[in-house]
């Protein structure tokens, strides 16, 4: 675990800042993250805060992971960027780097991968052509996305196993909603079209086990959710016709039984 603080710094006349890392005990001085050559678009801590992924169109163009602890202008090539990076990922426990790119016109988009520390080939394609709903989930190494046919994919970043289609009837699934359980299971999410709606999914599919989770009135729609901290129950700010109201959904019966647990002690054993 890294024990830094990183800060950005600039003169009031420059619009360019400069990114510094210090020890928080004030051992060191602080120096420049980032090699100097390098503007920085884009960039991202690891879980455990030893590694900082970024994006650069200056010096040479790409994507790099630089240390935390140093040396100063350390930098290790992740990949090539010919596209405008907008969002960046550690997931799978720092296993995997993952980044959507987009250009807007016209409109070329998809989510690349590339494991961490680089390998040959260096870049793979998650998604051609479609939106991410989330790929940021640490413990799972599921990423989640709607394709070109707006239907909800899962795909995993280690098996590279075909894309399984979770839901073939959203309309629009808001990506900033979607949750995933602490186990890995279940992916909750929001249907925003027509009226917004809660649904659950296994993470790994089948489509048939999609589960609308709210209390499904005749009409309002779901604002929001957020999943209890023990991972049995959704919160959700439902709006009504004349008011804003609060549900509870129960989803432990849709979670997996817990595996068996057997303990070997052997001082119990007589």
């Amino acid at each position: 675990m890294s024990h830094t603080i990183q800060f950005g710094s600039r003169l009031l006349t420059e619009t360019l800042g400069v990114t510094f890392v210090v020890p928080v005990d004030g051992s060191q001085a602080p120096r420049e993250l980032f090699p100097a050559d390098h503007v920085v678009a884009y960039s991202t801590s690891s879980r455990d805060g030893l590694s900082v992924v970024y994006s650069t169109y200056s010096g040479t163009p790409g994507i790099y992971v630089v240390p935390v602890s140093g040396p100063a202008g350390s930098r290790q090539w992740v990949a090539s960027n010919a596209k405008s990076v907008h969002d960046m990922r550690f997931v799978d426990r720092d296993a995997f780097v993952v980044w959507k790119e987009w250009n807007i016109d016209p409109y070329d988009g998809g989510v690349k991968a590339a494991a961490l520390p680089p390998a040959t080939p260096a870049t793979t394609t998650l998604v051609a052509a479609g939106d991410p709903v989330r790929f940021g989930f640490d413990h799972s190494p599921r990423y989640f996305f709607v394709d070109s046919a707006y239907r909800l994919v899962s795909a995993t970043l280690e098996t590279g196993e075909p894309p399984i289609v979770l839901d073939s009837t959203p309309s629009y699934v808001n990506g900033q909603g979607a949750t995933l359980t602490t186990d890995g299971s279940l992916l909750i999410y929001l249907d925003e079209m027509p009226d917004t709606v809660i649904r659950v999914v296994p993470a790994g599919g089948p489509e048939s086990a999609v589960v609308r989770i709210d209390h499904q009135p005749t009409a309002g729609a779901a604002l929001a959710f957020k999943l209890s901290s023990d991972g049995h129950s959704v919160v959700y700010r439902w709006s009504g016709s004349t008011q804003i109201e609060l549900y509870v959904a129960d989803i432990a019966v849709l979670l997996p039984a817990p595996a068996e647990r057997k303990v070997y002690l052997p001082t119990l054993i007589r």
